[in-house]
């Protein structure tokens, strides 16, 4: 028996809750789909290039773009809006970590990066270890047609980012983290009363009692920058913030793209932090 209801008698909302989680469902299940393809594709077009560059069929690919933006900032969007948007062939965090890339950069071993099928027949790179102190300028002057961006967001909201990423502690590997932020005494100290590196190696130093040491690391970060792409390298950085909504339009111009309907791009948010679109 179907009751229809007047205008002003009370509504019951389970039905609508009902029809809710049951859209809700395949939404969410199409987006895992879609997610498990991109990876899946990406993957088998990662080792085809390889294999094809090997072979002497895929040629090394020039000119470059590097962020150099800090983790945190968006640079998971960035290279997303790349790949999907400009079909650029992009190279990230995933990549890196397979191939070593942190500790060969800090061990001053960047031959062996620029040497390396995923990275010769990559365009765009972002994460690690681009964004690491100073390395554009080893980059600027390898590469000489390469393009940089620098990525920044308001220096409150980064660091309530970082320490939301990882439950205020160092992200990764501490070792790691300590060289880039300027820890490495902390972290010997941690691995002597640790009595093993291995064991305190892993998001092993705390943030909390740090945020006038992190936000003067990120702001000289940028500040550093761009006083040296002005002097050394004027007409190579492109500058944006995060929460502009153009962005991507303005990379895409840049980078010699036509006009068109770019969409912004956000990824990796963290709930509750404000402009979220950040990266591990």
């Amino acid at each position: 028996m179907i009751t229809q209801r007047g205008s002003d008698a009370p509504r019951d909302a389970s039905g609508d809750d009902d029809l809710a989680a049951a859209t809700a469902r395949p939404q969410a299940l199409r987006r895992i789909g879609n997610a498990l393809a991109r990876l899946r594709r990406d993957h088998v077009d990662r080792r085809l290039r390889a294999a094809r560059f090997r072979a002497g069929i895929e040629p090394a690919r020039s000119p470059k773009l590097f962020c150099i933006a800090m983790q945190r900032t968006g640079t998971t969007s960035l290279g997303r809006f790349c790949a999907d948007q400009l079909g650029l062939v992009v190279c990230e965090f995933d990549r890196a970590i397979a191939n070593g890339w942190p500790r060969l950069w800090l061990a001053d071993e960047e031959a062996r990066i620029f040497a390396s099928p995923d990275f010769r027949t990559a365009e765009v790179f972002v994460d690690d270890p681009w964004w690491y102190p100073r390395a554009y300028e080893r980059l600027a002057f390898r590469f000489p047609e390469a393009l940089f961006v620098l990525v920044t967001r308001d220096e409150d909201a980064w660091f309530r980012s970082l320490m939301a990423h990882s439950g205020g502690r160092s992200p990764g590997h501490t070792d790691v983290h300590a060289a880039v932020y300027g820890r490495a005494a902390e972290f010997e100290a941690l691995v002597a009363r640790a009595g093993s590196r291995r064991s305190v190696n892993w998001q092993g130093l705390p943030l909390a009692g740090h945020e006038s040491h992190y936000k003067t690391r990120y702001r000289r970060h940028a500040e550093d920058a761009r006083a040296w792409f002005a002097k050394n390298a004027p007409g190579r950085l492109l500058d944006v913030q995060l929460d502009d909504p153009v962005k991507f339009a303005a990379l895409a111009r840049r980078l010699g793209f036509p006009e068109g309907d770019y969409r912004d791009v956000h990824v990796n948010a963290i709930a509750g932090s404000d402009q979220t679109r950040d990266q591990v």
